[in-house]
């Protein structure tokens, strides 16, 4: 805490700073990404908005780089021009929470968060999932990350909303429920230019074959491995074989470092990759059908209304570590607790025909996306310009 003294005086001095109201900046994934509702919402300001400067502060050089190769205002946070332009900018637009930007010279500008997902299945709030100790320590270690609260956030529907306020902790009439801007992407995945990373995405991406994506969330166990309970690469390609399938694991940025993945290289329908991107926003218009344990992007893939099914693999253990916010047993799909099952359930859909959750998941979009006009990014680009009527923008 000593050692954050001056940076804390830094961050007083820099609320004298007049700041501007057509200056937006914009950040996500603690800095370190161009992805999720933070980038939508950008590019479509870029593209929309000529009166309104959006910059991208983001904490990877080499980001950086490559966002100003590609023709992007872009700084790198701790630069001059990034520390000047986070001094002279209005508004903060993030996706996780002031660690976006720099928060050391942030006082006075208002953080608008985005969220980086729309409805979660686990407590995404800082109050709900860390120990008190460990609140200590981070307040210690990073005070203002944890102190700055975002003076607004957006959520999908007033469905949604109570997670949000509960997830900031923050009051209900800071919350508002105009649609999220990667909503709009998904609605018309097609109109961006699909720019894949990897092969094996660009392969399973156009594939003809029946698309099942496997996202897991990630987990404090870096031990566990959704390949135990019963996994048999055999069994599930000649099920992928009778239903003419390919099936995909993507996994979570924070944990693929630590997937113990078997060899699978003699099974062309099984493929591995990890999320790295915007990739996955393609990939989710494209699957047939979504399996997940606990990972909010059954949420995006809901606005589709194409089947789900929930891994429930090691519920118990999970979550004793991670406390939920959703009801898991009402979520709309089966819930499998091992690989036959699931492998079950599989065939009973695609074999069989079988959608027995096809009615609740339509009951649930509903209340998720009450609006599926791609309007989100026009209403909240209006609602910010509405914080600042007196400047013509």
């Amino acid at each position: 805490m000593i050692m954050q003294v001056p940076l804390l005086i830094i961050y007083y001095i820099s609320g004298f700073f007049l700041r501007d109201p057509v200056l937006w900046l914009f950040g996500g994934w603690n800095g370190k990404h161009f992805r999720g509702n933070s980038k939508q919402l950008f590019l479509f300001v870029r593209n929309h908005c000529p009166d309104i400067s959006a910059v991208w502060i983001t904490k990877n050089r080499k980001l950086a780089d490559q966002l100003i190769k590609g023709g992007f205002p872009a700084y790198y946070v701790y630069s001059l021009g990034g520390i000047w332009k986070t001094l002279r900018g209005k508004y903060f637009i993030v996706t996780h929470g002031i660690g976006d930007i720099n928060e050391f010279v942030s006082r006075g500008g208002i953080m608008i968060n985005l969220s980086h997902s729309i409805y979660p299945i686990k407590d995404m709030s800082f109050a709900g999932t860390v120990t008190f100790l460990r609140k200590i320590y981070f307040h210690m270690r990073e005070p203002l990350r944890y102190f700055i609260k975002p003076d607004y956030a957006i959520t999908a529907s007033e469905f949604t909303a109570p997670a949000t306020v509960h997830h900031y902790n923050i009051s209900s009439n800071r919350v508002l429920p105009l649609g999220t801007p990667k909503t709009d992407f998904l609605l018309a995945p097609d109109s961006d230019p699909i720019l894949f990373h990897a092969a094996e995405y660009a392969k399973f991406y156009g594939s003809r074959t029946k698309k099942i994506l496997f996202l897991p969330t990630w987990r404090k166990d870096h031990g566990f491995s959704i390949f135990n309970f019963g996994f048999d690469p055999v069994g599930l390609d000649t099920l992928l074989k009778e239903i003419d399938a390919a099936i995909a694991f993507s996994f979570h940025p924070f944990t693929a470092m630590y997937q113990k993945i078997p060899d699978l290289s003699g099974f062309e329908r099984l493929m591995c990759f990890h999320d790295s991107g915007d990739e996955m926003n393609y990939l989710l218009g494209k699957a047939d059908m979504l399996i997940t344990d606990y990972s909010a992007l059954f949420a995006d893939y809901l606005i589709y209304n194409k089947p789900i099914i929930f891994a429930k693999f090691d519920h118990d253990s999970y979550i004793r570590a991670n406390p939920l916010y959703a009801d898991y047993d009402h979520l709309p799909g089966p819930k499998a607790e091992s690989w036959p099952e699931l492998l079950d359930y599989i065939r009973e859909i695609f074999v069989f025909g079988r959608d027995d959750y096809k009615s609740r998941r339509e009951m649930m979009r509903d209340l998720i996306y009450p609006r599926t006009d791609g309007r989100a990014c026009e209403r909240i680009v209006q609602f910010i310009m509405s914080l600042c009527p007196q400047k013509n923008v």
